[in-house]
């Protein structure tokens, strides 16, 4: 099989210094988007951690895209038929330029977003190059939307 790239779940605890501070510019990011070996390699994070960092829309690098929750969040509550989510609808199907609109990602909007149906994979998870190959991969299970 062959790894089109990686998702890293709660990937801002890896901006964090050793005291568990956020750093400006983690190195550890910078060396896995510099890797010679990972040049054309997709590198998606969970930009958020369990300790509450939350850096969707600012995650350091040139290279990753952002897991957007708030798609995924903001869909299932449309669908559900929640009151007072046309806007938030809108806005996630435009590539979400309330989250990656600022000015200086400008250029990399709305490309810095990703998602995806409802997966449960393992922590940086292989994501095969032909989607329909799921179904026959092993440490990904694919259970549809959830709403």
């Amino acid at each position: 099989m062959h790894v089109d790239g990686f998702r890293f779940d709660l990937a801002s605890i890896l901006s964090r210094d050793q005291d568990g501070r956020p750093m400006t510019s983690p190195p550890i990011l910078w060396d896995i988007e510099s890797d010679p070996a990972l040049v054309n390699t997709k590198l998606i994070a969970e930009a958020w951690d369990a300790a509450g960092l939350y850096q969707v829309g600012s995650f350091v690098g040139d290279s990753w895209k952002e897991w957007n929750g708030r798609f995924r969040d903001d869909v299932r509550a449309f669908l559900k038929g929640d009151n007072g989510t046309a806007r938030a609808i809108a806005l996630r199907l435009t590539g979400s330029p309330d989250v990656f609109g600022h000015e200086d990602r400008e250029a990399r909007r709305p490309m810095r977003s990703a998602r995806r149906p409802h997966m449960v994979a393992p922590r940086i998870a292989p994501i095969p190059d032909d989607s329909r190959m799921i179904a026959d991969c092993p440490k990904l299970s694919c259970h549809g939307p959830t709403i």
